[in-house]
């Protein structure tokens, strides 16, 4: 739904609220649905615990950020990470160019930069131990790991 631009929920619904541009259950824990629109940055509200793994996909998103008072997920330079910065959760699918991961990072997760098409460069940090399917390393024109 590339047009879509708005949701609007009614306030009887028992099952999911809105937030800016996000749809999400009723305890607002787990994103649901989003329309990014000109927003390319998906922010995660302190109280996510979930994310629908379609969000992670969606083509428009850039970056992503996270509040710092959420206790699942943290983001830097862009990325998606484990609360501790272990685990490299997901690149954001629109990132393009050079992609730096921290050197705190030991594991890339299964289809952390699946659908990320346009970027050219991947730094690897130091301390890096597993690679789970590599094979969604799906850059076209990645040039350097």
């Amino acid at each position: 739904c590339a047009s879509l631009r708005k949701f609007s929920v009614h306030k009887s619904n028992k099952y999911f609220s809105k937030r800016d541009n996000m749809l999400l259950n009723k305890s607002q824990s787990k994103i649901v649905s989003a329309c990014f629109g000109s927003n390319k940055t998906c922010h995660i509200y302190s109280s996510i615990k979930d994310i629908d793994k379609n969000i992670l996909n969606e083509p428009g998103v850039k970056s992503f950020s996270v509040n710092k008072k959420n206790a699942k997920y943290a983001a830097k330079g862009g990325l998606l990470y484990s609360k501790n910065g272990k685990t490299l959760l997901k690149c954001p699918s629109a990132m393009s160019g050079v992609v730096n991961m921290g050197d705190s990072v030991t594991k890339i997760a299964s289809k952390a930069f699946e659908n990320c098409n346009n970027i050219t460069q991947l730094n690897i940090g130091k301390n890096v131990q597993t690679i789970s399917d590599p094979m969604y390393i799906s850059a076209k024109k990645l040039n350097k790991i």
